[in-house]
């Protein structure tokens, strides 16, 4: 089977993304879980992704956590930020879909600071300066603008999964099969 791929492609899969990840507000964060009914931040975004295209994003990752694994996999396409330094600019870089990397305290918090560069938190950018993420200061999976919470000051990296035509290809088949 041909696969052509083009621009329109990759943002339907992009609103695909959009839209699965939007199904989940208000579902409640639970630590460890990666759905369908409970999430933290890195179920979230690795719920979305096996869900839609039937890839794991935490393969050959490394590090603390699941939220780690999925910055440091060799899948996708990763770009890191220096935190506190991040620019309307280099937001508007970003695409829909892409996952957001956060520290989870901010360089002006009081009190000692981890010294890595590994992220605690991580979400679905939206678009427009909004994230999707499961909160555990709210609860359960919400919306938040970057410029308006904190999470701006505290990005470290974002990641493209949807950079490759090969593996659009195989996304594409997959899709169809279905």
């Amino acid at each position: 089977m041909l696969c052509k791929f083009t621009d329109n492609n990759i943002d339907i899969l992009r609103l695909k993304i959009k839209k699965l990840a939007v199904l989940q507000l208000g579902k409640p964060y639970v630590h460890y879980k990666w759905g369908p009914d409970q999430f933290d931040c890195s179920g979230l975004t690795w719920y979305v992704y096996k869900k839609l295209f039937d890839i794991d994003i935490t393969t050959f990752g490394y590090g603390r956590s699941a939220t780690t694994w999925q910055m440091t996999s060799p899948i996708g396409n990763l770009t890191v930020y220096e935190e506190g330094n991040v620019t309307d600019q280099m937001i508007g870089k970003i695409g829909v879909g892409d996952i957001l990397f956060f520290h989870t305290q901010s360089l002006k918090a009081k009190g000692p600071r981890n010294k890595n560069y590994y992220p605690g938190h991580c979400g679905i950018y939206l678009g427009e300066k909004v994230v999707i993420h499961a909160s555990l200061k709210e609860e359960k999976v919400v919306i938040e603008d970057l410029t308006e919470s904190k999470l701006q000051s505290i990005l470290v990296g974002s990641k493209n999964y949807i950079v490759d035509k090969k593996e659009y290809c195989k996304i594409k088949i997959k899709d169809q099969n279905h």
